[in-house]
């Protein structure tokens, strides 16, 4: 075989390789330290309630539930998700988002759940 069409046959099998790696989600376990250089840890400071947004906080599956975030905090996963397949759950929205201590949190919100118990 011309040492040209190795190469190439090489190239394609590893390409295809890190294809299938990054489906199955092998390569997630680096998108934290990829964040945490490029982002930091995850950000919950607030200065008031609208520093605070929904998002989601972790590579694990692509479909988990948003937590309360500072707005100028952000995440990729670009090596995919450590759960590719997983089973999602229901997420609540009933809660409002709250600036208290300076920390970003989650305020369920009593009212629109005993509305819908009435």
């Amino acid at each position: 075989m011309k040492k040209p069409i190795k190469i190439a046959l090489i190239a394609v099998l590893v390409i295809f390789f890190l294809a299938i790696a990054h489906f199955l989600g092998f390569l997630s376990f680096l998108n934290k330290p990829l964040n945490n250089l490029l982002y930091g840890p995850v950000d919950t400071s607030c200065n008031a309630d609208s520093d605070c947004v929904l998002r989601q906080a972790t590579c694990s599956v692509r479909c988990a539930c948003p937590t309360a975030v500072n707005k100028n905090w952000n995440l990729k996963c670009p090596f995919g998700y450590e759960h590719p397949f997983a089973v999602c759950e229901v997420c609540s929205f009933n809660f409002n988002l709250r600036c208290i201590n300076n920390t970003c949190q989650q305020i369920f919100n009593r009212s629109a759940v005993l509305g819908i118990m009435k």
